[in-house]
């Protein structure tokens, strides 16, 4: 808990004897300092550097026996790190070993850490998107070379939609994969916000997301997101899709909606289509 103050002490001995703090011999001794290690509030440059390169992190996240709380407070370190350009996804560190290893605890609360940093207002942009993102593509580039059941953990990964500000191609086929399994941790109603807000600058991107969630499950909460969505598609001319997710919803006996379907059908009719 105190190796930030004994360094700020003594810079000199703490470094030297970070390895006794967090012993190479004694594992009790060792477990008792990953704990107090847990309860540390901010990364610092010097120890996160120090642990990693001794593998007492990687250690953190992979031992089995210690509280929960200590492995995902490593977790949530690597991804700090890998923010602010202390760890990379390309090359032969710790993150790139979890992703690697498809690791089916780190990689999901790490998507969860990530997505509670996402920007709180729609037309800000995180500065940590573009390397959520990429973590994201790279996941799921993995995920795709193994052929695995990896449902539950693409579940996690459809939360870092929030990040997505350009819905280019190769995004829209990473979120696609992951639409389907959405509700798989309760997070249908992410994916319904995330496509009721970029509907109206990308209709056809997000009406194959929907299509794919549709394949799965019914995302019905929250309904006005659903109305957004399906709206948004019309009024970007994409009636035609827009009245078959009605269709789909009515087969599934879902009354959601019916008044959207009858509204858009009487404006087609009014325009004489």
């Amino acid at each position: 808990m105190y190796c930030v103050n004994f360094h700020y002490l003594n810079t000199e001995w703490t470094e030297a004897n970070v390895d006794r703090i967090f012993s190479l011999t004694d594992e009790s001794s060792w477990r008792c300092a990953a704990q107090g290690f847990s309860y540390q509030s901010h990364l610092h440059g010097w120890l996160y550097r120090r642990l990693a390169a001794a593998g007492h992190l990687k250690k953190m996240i992979v031992a089995a026996g210690l509280p929960g709380q200590v492995s995902k407070r490593a977790v949530e370190f690597v991804g700090v790190a890998y923010l602010q350009g202390l760890e990379s996804i390309e090359h032969d560190g710790l993150l790139a070993s979890l992703v690697d290893s498809l690791d089916r605890n780190a990689l999901p609360h790490l998507s969860w850490f990530f997505w509670t940093l996402r920007p709180r207002e729609d037309h800000i942009a995180s500065p940590h998107g573009p390397k959520v993102l990429e973590f994201w593509r790279r996941v799921e580039a993995r995920i795709r070379r193994d052929g695995g059941d990896f449902s539950e953990l693409r579940s996690s990964l459809s939360l870092l939609a929030v990040f997505i500000i350009d819905l280019s191609s190769p995004m829209v086929e990473v979120w696609e994969s992951a639409a389907p399994y959405a509700q798989r941790h309760h997070h249908g109603y992410v994916l319904l916000e995330e496509m009721a807000r970029l509907v109206g600058e990308y209709p056809t991107e997000v009406a194959r997301v929907y299509r794919a969630a549709l394949t799965s499950f019914l995302p019905d909460y929250r309904r006005e997101d659903v109305l957004r969505c399906v709206n948004g598609l019309a009024e970007q001319g994409h009636v035609e899709e827009a009245e078959r997710i009605c269709n789909l919803y009515t087969e599934r006996n879902s009354d959601l909606l019916k008044e959207t379907y009858q509204a858009i059908r009487a404006k087609q009719k009014a325009l004489g289509k």
